[in-house]
């Protein structure tokens, strides 16, 4: 079953003030997500480290927005 994306409650003061807990929960539900960012952006929040350095060095993946194409219109393009 997949799981539904989390929104993460960028507006809440208590998360602001401290993310760790939902961070933590996230943890321990799996170490891959998909996220609901501001703005309504979708992505994938990797929540362990290990698991974010294999993605940030596969080749397959990339940290580049020009990438995204149509997905993401940025001001430097």
């Amino acid at each position: 079953m997949s799981q539904q994306p989390v929104l993460l409650p960028y507006a809440d003061p208590a998360f602001s003030a401290d993310p760790f807990p939902l961070y933590r929960q996230l943890r321990e539900d799996g170490p891959v997500r998909r996220a609901v960012l501001a703005g309504g952006l979708q992505a994938w929040l990797i929540t362990r480290y290990e698991d974010g350095l294999a993605a940030l060095s596969d080749p397959r993946l990339s940290r580049r927005p020009r990438c995204l194409g149509p997905f993401l219109k940025t001001e430097w393009e």
